[in-house]
């Protein structure tokens, strides 16, 4: 269904007059909150380059395996876990990315089964776009010229995380157990 809104016999469209006229308004509003408080000048700016950055957010699966199995894990819902599709080269990631850059992306959240196992792609993914998080088991070490910040997943206690995950996962990330050394 598609949604029309213009003025009958001018071609123009209501609706980007609306968000135009909003714009204005808002922003007069906070130039004026500015001007009564000169403080907020800086905190504004600082939150407008966030905003920037978050202006074109892109999710990507960046892969199809994982070293756990853990219960209830969104990723693998069934056996599939066991079949792994055709994937990428590393310079089909290279490529890949460099041409989410050229889109404009300015966000990557990179997710999948478990990213940390292949640092190629999280590397490819950095050098093209600015910002990005990586969503993880923390059970394999993300190289330090990985410049994304990082989501760790934890699933309860250390007993509950052993008995959900097949290990203990837990306390890796906190350095009580040695992660992994990524691939």
């Amino acid at each position: 269904m598609t949604i029309s809104a213009s003025k009958p016999g001018t071609g123009q469209n209501l609706l980007t007059d609306t968000t135009i006229t909003l714009a204005r308004q808002t922003n007069a509003r906070i130039q004026g909150l500015i001007a009564q408080a000169p403080d907020l000048q800086a905190r504004y700016e600082t939150a407008r380059k966030i905003i920037r950055a978050f202006r074109r957010p892109s999710f990507y699966e960046v892969s199809q395996k994982c070293n756990l199995w853990c219960e209830g894990c969104y990723y693998f819902e069934n056996d599939k876990r066991q079949v792994v599709g055709n994937e990428m080269s590393d310079d089909g990631w290279d490529a890949f990315f460099a041409a989410e850059h050229d889109r404009g992306v300015s966000m990557a959240y990179l997710v999948g089964a478990e990213p940390s196992l292949y640092p190629h792609r999280l590397r490819a993914a950095t050098k093209n776009i600015r910002y990005g998080k990586i969503g993880t088991n923390g059970t394999v070490v993300i190289p330090r010229d990985i410049s994304f910040r990082i989501g760790i997943s934890v699933w309860g206690n250390e007993t509950d995380d052993a008995v959900l995950r097949g290990a203990r996962c837990c306390a890796r990330p906190c350095g009580i157990i040695p992660a992994t050394p990524a691939p």
